[in-house]
């Protein structure tokens, strides 16, 4: 079984390589996001945060990450030759109903381990 999942995972990020994400410097987070842009709010000058849409197929929760050098605990971000750029350590999305845990390096994503197949509805009770 754990083979499979390794096999699974691996073909995964196979096809993530082939979907870039974008970096845009911006002031403000826009109203409409972009699912394939990773939003660094705050311009070149001052980064405070980072955004991003949860890369899970069906999920549409807009992540952020601080790194910003006041937070506590924090990312830190950095520009590749490609103009895009890596961000350190992993994020891990755990208050999430898809509860993805992955990288985000040179723009592409890398999971660190297989996302659930569905995102459940909130309205349903077990």
């Amino acid at each position: 079984m754990i083979k499979i999942k390794k096999i699974l995972l691996s073909i995964l990020n196979l096809f993530e390589r082939l979907r870039q994400y974008k970096t845009k410097w911006v002031e403000d987070l826009p109203e409409q996001t972009n699912k394939n842009t990773i939003y660094i709010i705050g311009g070149h000058e001052h980064p405070f945060y980072a955004a991003v849409t949860c890369p899970k197929k069906k999920c549409k929760k807009i992540i952020h990450l601080e790194i910003s050098k006041q937070f506590k605990k924090r990312w830190s971000i950095k520009k590749e030759a490609s103009g895009a750029v890596s961000i350190t350590p992993s994020v891990h999305v755990i208050d999430s109903p898809c509860r993805c845990h992955y990288w985000i390096k040179n723009g592409h994503i890398i999971w660190h381990s297989l996302p659930p197949l569905f995102v459940p509805k909130s309205n349903i009770t077990l």
